[in-house]
């Protein structure tokens, strides 16, 4: 959720030089080895989301995560470089699959003809929908301090995520709503609706008059306020 970063790639020029004698019988890599070297990856990442949501975040070791899936203890760094680069790759995973629910969710509101600020509202209400089904991803996507801010994969994400409501504000705001406001500031007022929202309930630090209530009462009502 931080600036677009879309870079234009070159094709890389290909080496003409013929190949001395000698090297021709250098193994090269096979798909079988990068097959193995992704299935390693994703075991890695399904056993940290385990291992985030039994002992937290705080208490995630790379030693522990490699005997859940039975490899050598330095496998975790050597994919990922570091608990740092593990913990960054699972929060993008949780972030991009934020954003691929929130915008099917838009989408689908939008074919069902629904109006702009009810799509606002869709999204927001997917939103705690999957903090609260995946509390732990939730709570690691928001841990800053743990993660690689300036990974380029979590920053597209990000991106991916915000514009994800951002479009959807726009969208409204040309229905008439919020009309006139800066609309990455009345974007960021619903998230922050949300995602306070979300951890009150994840945490049950709601006060009892409204405790019982659902998220989306209480969104809708939030939301008419202003």
């Amino acid at each position: 959720m931080i600036a677009d970063t879309r870079a234009s790639a070159r094709p890389a020029r290909v080496d003409s030089t013929p190949v001395a004698h000698h090297d021709r019988n250098v193994p090269k890599p096979t798909r079988s080895a990068d097959a193995a070297s992704t299935s390693l990856r994703e075991r890695l990442l399904k056993a940290t989301a385990v291992e985030v949501s039994e002992v937290g975040v705080d208490g995630v070791s790379l030693r522990a995560i490699a005997r859940r899936i039975g490899v050598s203890h330095q496998a975790p760094a050597h994919v990922f470089g570091s608990r740092r680069g593990l913990l960054t790759a699972l929060a993008t995973e949780a972030v991009n699959r934020m954003r691929d629910e929130t915008n099917a969710t838009a989408e689908a509101a939008r074919a069902a003809g629904r109006s702009g600020p009810e799509v606002v509202v869709a999204i927001g209400l997917r939103y705690i929908e999957i903090a609260l089904r995946e509390q732990a991803l939730f709570a690691l996507a928001s841990r800053s301090e743990v993660l690689d801010l300036a990974d380029p994969d979590l920053v597209r994400a990000r991106d991916g995520a915000w514009l994800v409501l951002l479009d959807a504000v726009t969208d409204a705001q040309a229905q008439g709503w919020r009309a006139g406001q800066p609309t990455d500031v009345v974007a960021l007022m619903c998230w922050s609706m949300v995602q306070g929202l979300a951890v009150i309930y994840r945490d049950r630090l709601a006060p009892e008059e409204i405790a019982n209530r659902s998220p989306e009462d209480l969104v809708r009502e939030i939301t008419a306020l202003f």
